[in-house]
């Protein structure tokens, strides 16, 4: 409500009391007003700096995860039979091979005709199915048990058969063709392998109610759509089998899909490739500037009357660009005996404290060791013998080389401190080998084993911890919203106050103007009275 104070109190006085109090409450309360809007404003700019922050460093680790692991090593095909693709750049190795293709593998296929639509009631009972080979003929169960389907009375069409078989989850899919207008049929596929093909018996519980029709227990060449059968290949002249088109087992690092037969051999190959690694290390270099430039803007000092960042001396800013900064300079160790430098592979740090490539020093680095370029994206874990195999869990272990001494089963240490052992396994929870996992051969009695850190790893760790739920900067940020609220209840009181206030002077003015009204009324009739005497002595 809006108070007519002119109305109110300018009488009596003739001053214009309502500018005079206003000018009063606002020396007294406005001051203290700008105070505290000035700190919701630095608090509210903190708070969305600080959420531009946590976006930055999401951004930051979703673009180096897309080029984690991609070690400039690639691999290819002469032709179109087999594909090839790296799968595990920390053990693929360069490499060409002579493949030939006899036949790929193929799925047992099944087609049950004769239904007029999916919605065909084929009765209750149950199919049994058994997984082997069929030769001659003849069913020879592998090792894998019998698995039953039921089918329920009432959930017994073409259709809930169909289901039933995919929801069974046992490496069969059913498909329902239809052949033309009212013709369906039921195709049934077991996995690719000759060993993986199926008998299958049909019981029904009512007898002749169409669930019979679904018997595979005897061969039926009319039935078999498709013939199980085994991938057969040589690479480099050496005959290899496989039950499936999708081989990982045969080199390390590759997979390799298998299309179609061949006609002559093809050449699959792995080889590295500096543009393809310096694409690589471009990207993880513009990171670093895009990071590392937007917290330098977030937290900058401002000189020769510059305003300050938003962000200035919070911890966290400055935690955050002394990681980009150790990660550039610092030595990257685990990766063999030498430490690698990512000064190693042309990267400088400017005096603005973004850093630069130059394409002719990485070049030359990594046509001379390409496999150290695995220290700038992804981690390794090795031994300088193949009859210890080496994994890591957790995040504490620090990368190095690191003396392993296997005096005797009972009796293995790594880094002078003793191992637990579980059979040929042994695992390190503590010191800078923490969350080492060892798997020994025999004939062991010392080897080096390697823990490498990649830079584009120890990045990413360095930011883990502002990603999660919770976070620091959650925290500050929560802290900054609290703070906001208990400043915008400081303003209500002053408000308040300025009511009170303006109250308490307004009671004041009037009190003054009642008593100069007084004095003025007061004056008049003294005035009035002097004048009639002074009439009365002349007359």
């Amino acid at each position: 409500m809006v108070t007519d104070y002119l109305s109110a109190l300018n009488v009596g006085s003739g001053l214009n009391t309502t500018e005079i109090i206003d000018s009063l409450v606002n020396a007294d309360i406005v001051p203290k007003q700008d105070i505290i809007n000035n700190k919701i404003d630095e608090r509210t700019v903190s708070i969305s700096a600080l959420g531009q922050t946590q976006t930055d460093l999401t951004s930051f680790d979703t673009n180096l995860s897309a080029i984690e692991g991609m070690t400039g090593l690639t691999a290819s095909s002469s032709g179109t039979a087999v594909s090839i693709a790296v799968t595990d750049s920390s053990i693929a190795n360069e490499f060409t091979h002579d493949i030939e293709i006899s036949n790929i593998a193929t799925a047992q296929t099944l087609v049950f005709d004769g239904f007029t639509s999916e919605d065909d009631e084929l009765g209750a009972g149950s199919l049994a199915i058994s997984f082997g080979t069929w030769s001659g003929g003849s069913f020879t169960q592998n090792s894998a048990s019998s698995q039953t389907i039921t089918i329920s009375d009432g959930s017994d069409t073409l259709a809930d058969v169909r289901n039933a078989i995919n929801d069974a989850d046992i490496g069969l899919t059913a498909s329902i063709i239809q052949v033309d207008t009212s013709s369906y049929s039921l195709m049934i596929k077991a996995s690719t392998g000759l060993d993986n093909a199926i008998q299958m018996v049909a019981t029904e519980t009512v007898n002749g109610t169409g669930l019979a029709d679904l018997d595979y227990s005897s061969f039926d060449s009319d039935t078999e759509l498709v013939a199980a059968l085994d991938a057969s290949f040589t690479l480099d002249g050496i005959d290899i089998t496989r039950d499936t088109n999708t081989i990982t087992d045969l080199l390390d690092g590759m997979t390799l899909t298998l299309n179609a037969a061949t006609s002559s051999a093809e050449t699959i190959a792995s080889s590295y490739s500096s543009s393809e690694a310096f694409t690589v290390m471009q990207a993880l270099v513009d990171e670093i500037n895009t990071l590392g430039s937007s917290l330098r803007a977030l937290s900058q000092r401002g000189l020769n009357g510059a305003e300050d960042g938003p962000l200035v001396g919070d911890p966290i800013i400055a935690k955050l660009l002394s990681s980009l900064r150790t990660v550039t300079t610092d030595a990257i160790n685990g990766f063999g005996n030498d430490a690698v430098y990512m000064a190693t592979f042309g990267v400088q740090t400017l005096k603005d404290g973004s850093i630069t490539l130059d394409e002719d020093t990485f070049v030359d680095a990594f046509d001379d060791d390409p496999t150290s370029f695995a220290a700038m994206v992804m981690d390794r874990f090795t031994a300088s013998t193949s009859s210890v195999e080496v994994s890591v869990t957790g995040t504490d272990w620090v990368g190095g080389a690191y003396d392993l001494v296997y005096t005797d089963a009972s009796d293995v240490t790594i880094d002078s401190v003793a191992m637990t052992q579980s059979g040929t396994v042994y695992t390190s929870s503590s010191g800078s080998t923490d969350g080492l996992i060892l798997d020994i051969g025999s004939n062991v009695s010392s080897a080096t084993v390697y823990l490498g850190r990649s830079a584009l790893s120890a990045l990413r760790l360095s930011i883990a911890d502002y990603l999660i739920t919770s976070s620091d900067i959650d925290d500050k940020i929560s802290s900054y919203t609290d703070d906001v609220s208990d400043y915008e209840m400081d303003l209500d009181v002053l408000s308040e106050r300025m009511e009170t206030l303006r109250d308490s002077y307004t009671q004041r003015f009037s009190s003054m103007n009642a008593v100069l009204e007084s004095s003025k009324s007061s004056g008049t009739f003294l005035t009035n009275m002097m004048d009639a005497w002074k009439n009365n002595l002349k007359s």
